[in-house]
């Protein structure tokens, strides 16, 4: 499955092409993913209505000078989140995009586990406004987790692999690779207990 998250093009292409969103949305109205009340013309997301677009913690600074998680608050000088002090991860350095709560979490489970892949959009803007992401992911790699190949063909595509595609394209230098293999068919994380998730993750 090809996801195309590029930008529309500008011009007389655009142009049709916005009247022709235009024209479905009276047709067939789009409804929140989160409360799935309708999605007015006031929103700046396609699929999240303004009311529940405010739930929406995107990430900002000042932040966890190790995930990205936001701090709430005046901090004065760098340092890690009590996550990262009590988990220790290998990483050296990350970004966070928005906070898995809320309309957040919905959409991607939506994505994921329902094949919604038009809310890609909305996941592109979101993208776009956190504060650090894109200029973090400049001129990388990128290397998506690959799901077990039962998995994907059950699903369809690899949410993983178009969370990195839109990221790529919306950096400047930053390119998709497949450099990890998934050999072993992990239970899914859905249902599991935070120790019982870690011992399928290691």
């Amino acid at each position: 499955m090809q996801i195309n998250l590029s930008s529309p093009k500008q011009g007389w292409f655009g142009g049709v092409r916005e009247v022709a969103d235009r024209a479905l949305d009276l047709v067939f109205p789009r409804s929140c993913v989160a409360c799935e009340d309708p999605v007015d013309e006031s929103s700046r997301y396609r699929f999240v209505c303004s009311p529940c677009s405010r739930l929406l913690t995107i990430a900002h600074q000042p932040a966890c000078k190790t995930c990205g998680f936001p701090f709430f608050g005046a901090v004065e000088t760098e340092r890690s989140c009590p996550h990262c002090l009590e988990l220790l991860p290998l990483f050296r350095e990350a970004r966070t995009a928005v906070l898995m709560k809320g309309p957040a979490r919905r959409m991607i489970h939506e994505l994921k586990y329902r094949g919604q892949v038009h809310l890609m959009k909305d996941i592109r803007q979101i993208f776009s406004e956190a504060e650090g992401l894109l200029e973090f992911a400049r001129g990388s790699v990128l290397l998506p987790v690959p799901l077990h190949p039962r998995k994907r063909r059950e699903r369809g595509f690899n949410q993983s692999r178009l969370l990195a595609e839109c990221v790529a394209g919306l950096t400047s230098g930053a390119q998709v690779a497949d450099g990890l293999e998934r050999v072993k068919d992990t239970e899914s994380q859905t249902h599991l207990d935070r120790e019982r998730r870690k011992r399928n993750l290691k």
